[in-house]
Formats: C-alpha cells, sequence, structure tokens
C-alpha cells in the first residue's frame, strides 16, 4: 500500500463509528442526488443483515449475480488488509484513485452541511455507505448487495432500500445499540425491510422466537421466507477443505453442490442466498430459467472464497485461520472441525476484551491438545485473562500456554504441530485471525488498520 493511500485509509477509519447518534437524516442528505436517480430507481437493492454469516451470503449472492451476466456492487465490512476490499463491482475492488475522489466529495458534502448544522457529526459507517454507493452509480451497477454494519433500523445501507432481504442469524451481539434480547436484536435487524419486501430468513432453532420474529414481519407487513420451510437438505459431506451439498428448494433441485465454504452454518448460508436470489430474479430478471439459475449455482459455487473462513493459509503443518468472534461463530467453528477431523488440534487462542471470554474459550478445552492464550495488536483482550479461566476449567489436563506476543505464540505453535503432525486453528476474533495471517506472510500485524 502506497504511503497516500495509507494515509487515505487511516483518515477513513479515524471517523467516529456512530457520528451523533442514531438516524437516518445525514445518509438522506449525502444520497439526495442518488435516491432521486434514474439509476437507483432500476438497481433493486439487496440486503444481507445478521449475526453471523452476512459477508458469506453477500459474496454469494455476488458471485452469483455476475454469473447471471448482472453488473452488481458488493458492499462488505470490516476489510481485512485494504479498505477497499469493502467496495467491489463485478470482483474489482474499488480503485484507490476513484476512492480518493469520493472521499473528497464526502469532505465537501460534510462542509456543506456543517454550515447548517455545526454540531451535527457523520460516522464512519455514513461516509463508508455514501463512497460504496457514489461508486456503484458511477461504474452502473445494476444491482447491489449491501451488507448492514451493525443492526438494520438505522444501519447506514437502510437509506438504499430495496425490496429483498436477507437476514443470515442472530445472536446477543451490540447488546446497547439494538437490545438486550434476541428477540429485540431480530426486530431491530428486521426493520431494514421496508413495507411489502420480502425477507429471507436463516435457520432459528428457538421456536418461540422464530414465532415473535414472524409475528413482528406480519405487522410490518413483510413477506418472510423460512430456509426451514423452503428447503430439503438431502446431504451434507464435510470435508477440512471443501463441502459437499444436495438439497431441494421450491421444486428445483440442487445436487452434489462443492463449496471452499464449510460447515453446517455455511449450509445454512448458501440456502439463504440461492432461496433469496430465486425470488429476487423471479421479479427483476424473469427471463432468466430455473436451469439457468441451477446451472450458476453448480458452476459459481465451487470458485467462491470469503478470507478468513475456516480458511487454510498454510502447509507444513496445516494452519487454518477463522474470524469468527461469538459464540455461535465458536460453536459452529468446533462443529465443523468434529465433523470434518476427528484429530486433535493446537490452537492458538485470542479473545477481545468486550467478549465473554468464559463462553468463547471453553469449548476449545474438548477441542484441542495444547492452546496458546494470546492477544492481537489491535483492542487486544488479556491473554492471562484467557489462560486463568482455562486452567480453572482444564479437567482434561492438556497443555495451555500465556504468551502474550503473538508471533511467540504462532512460532511456538508451529515447532509442537511438526514435531506430533497436528494441524493448527488460529481462532478468537478478526484482529487475531488477520494479524497471524499478516505475520505468515512476512508482514507486521502492527501495520494493519482495522475498522
Amino acid at each position: 500500500m502506497d504511503q497516500k493511500i495509507d494515509q487515505l485509509t487511516q483518515a477513513l477509519i479515524k471517523i467516529p463509528k456512530f457520528g451523533n447518534g442514531i438516524g437516518l437524516h445525514r445518509m438522506q442528505y449525502l444520497c439526495q442526488k442518488i435516491l432521486a436517480s434514474e439509476w437507483f430507481a432500476q438497481s433493486n437493492p439487496i440486503h444481507v443483515v445478521g449475526s453471523n454469516g452476512k459477508g458469506s451470503v453477500t459474496v454469494i449472492l455476488s458471485a452469483l449475480l455476475r454469473a447471471l451476466g448482472i453488473r452488481t456492487g458488493q458492499y462488505t465490512s470490516p476489510h481485512l488488509f485494504d479498505f477497499s476490499e469493502r467496495i467491489v463491482v463485478d470482483g474489482q475492488a474499488i480503485a484507490n484513485s476513484a476512492l480518493e475522489n469520493y472521499y473528497q466529495h464526502f469532505l465537501d458534502k460534510e462542509a456543506a452541511y456543517k454550515l447548517n448544522a455545526p454540531e451535527d457529526h457523520f460516522g464512519a459507517f455514513e461516509a463508508f455507505t455514501f463512497i460504496a454507493l457514489t461508486h456503484f452509480q458511477a461504474q452502473a451497477c445494476e444491482a447491489m448487495v449491501l451488507e448492514a454494519g451493525i443492526g438494520g433500523r438505522y444501519d447506514s445501507t437502510r437509506v438504499a432500500q430495496g425490496s429483498h432481504v436477507a437476514f443470515t442469524s442472530i445472536d446477543l451481539e451490540h447488546s446497547k445499540l439494538l437490545g438486550h434480547s434476541l428477540e429485540l436484536i431480530a426486530f431491530d435487524k428486521l426493520d431494514i425491510a421496508k413495507e411489502g419486501a420480502t425477507v429471507v430468513l436463516g435457520e432459528i432453532t428457538d421456536k418461540a422466537l422464530l414465532q415473535r420474529i414472524k409475528n413482528y414481519a406480519q405487522l410490518k407487513n413483510i413477506k418472510l421466507l423460512c430456509v426451514a420451510e423452503h428447503c430439503q437438505i438431502k446431504n451434507i459431506v464435510i470435508h477440512a477443505e471443501e463441502m459437499h451439498l444436495s438439497f431441494s428448494m421450491d421444486g428445483l433441485e440442487f445436487n452434489h453442490l462443492c463449496s471452499k465454504l464449510i460447515g453446517k452454518h455455511q449450509a445454512s448460508n448458501i440456502m439463504v442466498a440461492i432461496l433469496l436470489l430465486k425470488n429476487w430474479l423471479n421479479i427483476y430478471y424473469p427471463a432468466i430459467t430455473a436451469e439457468q439459475f441451477v446451472h450458476a449455482v453448480q458452476n459459481t459455487l465451487p470458485r467462491i472464497q470469503w478470507p478468513g473462513r475456516f480458511q487454510k493459509i498454510s502447509t507444513a503443518p496445516n494452519i487454518f485461520i477463522d474470524v469468527g468472534h461469538s459464540p455461535a461463530a465458536i460453536y459452529a467453528i468446533i462443529d465443523l472441525i468434529k465433523k470434518a477431523d476427528s484429530g486433535d488440534w493446537l490452537v492458538v487462542l485470542g479473545i477481545s476484551p468486550d467478549k465473554d471470554i468464559a463462553t468463547m474459550a471453553r469449548p476449545f478445552l474438548e477441542l484441542a491438545s495444547s492452546i496458546f492464550c494470546t492477544q492481537s495488536y489491535h483492542r487486544a483482550g488479556s491473554s492471562a485473562d484467557i489462560f486463568n479461566i482455562l486452567q480453572a476449567h482444564n479437567e482434561r489436563k492438556i497443555e495451555i500456554s500465556n504468551i502474550p506476543k503473538l508471533e511467540s505464540a504462532i512460532d511456538m505453535a508451529i515447532l509442537q504441530a511438526k514435531r506430533m503432525n497436528k494441524s493448527i486453528l488460529i481462532v478468537g476474533g478478526l484482529f487475531l485471525a488477520i494479524e497471524a495471517y499478516a505475520y505468515l506472510q512476512g508482514r507486521s500485524p502492527e501495520s494493519l488498520h482495522f475498522f
């Protein structure tokens, strides 16, 4: 990354995350011309909300749309290495020159806004979303897939409402903003959908919660399609590096699908994306036949990769990273490993300070033969806290080490893995996983810029 773009990235991620509190009035101001344009009226945005799986569903949708010949803008967060990863058109990240121009455009609009509201400040997600929409308009995108940053009701992407929403999953997250129960969080996310919209809902195992979500959708005049009611899984075979899946969906048969996105949770994400796109195409591209659609899924899905999701980043020894940072994500990755590989693993574990360390760390005591407790450079939780919790519940008497410096923890895990012929999992949060990836590529983990 050249110095100029590095400075621009730092400027972008230093914008306060939420500005002056909730509300979409600043986004309405920024996007007034975009929303009034003929281009936007024909763009048919797709929103993706949920606690886990948003990025995977967004990438699947975007790839399938491109495979069907539809020019597509993809907006995701957070980025892993470079800010440009967030804003992509037909697989191409936004160019540095365009990013620089659109950022200046944002600064100009911000300055004009402050002439009348000097105490009202824009938030980072508002700036990022404005830049993304501006780029998608300039690139004449025919469709947009927009991943919500946080929640749905006041998320900046809600300014660009479309007729279809993917709702991937629900977990306790951002409780101070979204609510202190799964029900309140679900309602917040569902509110990104406008009246009359179609929402495709991933698997919700809590039947009482599912019924409340259905009731809320009915109250809001939203058509709710539940994956569990429209898809019947016939077979799933999970391996360490790929998954094979067969299922039926509303009369269509998807047999022997191969996916590099692995795990039961990814199977749900795949079905959410396919069910949503099937309904979206019926409205906006009815000339695309069922045969063309099934063919696109079969040929595109094996090529889709989403960095950081149980990603193999090295061999000899095998090293995997996963950016999951919630209890549900941890349980999903452990379930995946148990189905794909019965052997013990070495785990390099670091957890952010705002997470429930005990809930996220203790499951690894049943999976690992050794755990190396460490911490990231960015927003790190204490490795000693993780170590103490694990030691207090270490009934199997596995080896647990407290190694605060990430590079040292990785080096020690690699030495042991080579000696014992075991695989390594680096897990616990996005910062840890990506910093580890950077280190193994010869980059400085401290030099990364996250938001």
